[in-house]
């Protein structure tokens, strides 16, 4: 299989950036018409497309379909790993990418990083930072211990869309 370049995937695809909608531009062997969409929804969030065989992520064949690179990593700025448009796709370490997350589904204060702590009676403000749980205090208010971990994620610099609702 040839190495996915930017000229290969420009021969392929047709992207457009605005809609984040790739189209195909030729027929592979008895595979779907030019002009239709690429890719399929997979549960786990994200677009996936067949080439030859191997499957890719999409948004990573459009960083490199638009820029030449191949990238480490891609975050959706939005969290909707369905959103290809390219005001929503930027290229980032792995760090970067876990600090622009969605709130975990188990979440139960519905602020990441702030949880009730039953044997205290108080609400406890956590953050992650290089893989190292920094703990930022226990308060007997919950909107104290929210406040205290906006600030951490202020000082880190998590991404403004962290911690958002899914």
């Amino acid at each position: 299989m040839p190495t996915l370049t930017q000229d290969l995937l420009k021969e392929l695809f047709h992207y457009n950036p605005d809609t984040g909608v790739v189209t195909r531009k030729t027929q592979y062997k008895n595979g779907p018409k030019p002009g239709s969409i690429v890719g399929c929804k997979k549960p786990r969030g994200y677009v996936m497309v067949n080439i030859q065989g191997k499957e890719y992520r999409l948004h990573r064949l459009i960083y490199t379909y638009m820029t030449g690179n191949i990238p480490d990593e891609i975050d959706h700025i939005n969290g909707d790993g369905f959103d290809n448009r390219w005001c929503n796709l930027r290229s980032v370490s792995h760090r970067q990418n876990q600090m622009n997350r969605k709130i975990p589904s188990g979440n139960t204060s519905g602020i990441m990083g702030v949880w009730f702590d039953n044997a205290r009676k108080k609400w406890t403000a956590e953050i992650m930072i290089r893989q190292k749980k920094k703990y930022l205090g226990r308060f007997s208010l919950k909107k104290d211990a929210a406040k205290a971990r906006a600030e951490a994620e202020i000082v880190y610099g998590f991404h403004k869309n962290h911690g958002r609702a899914m």
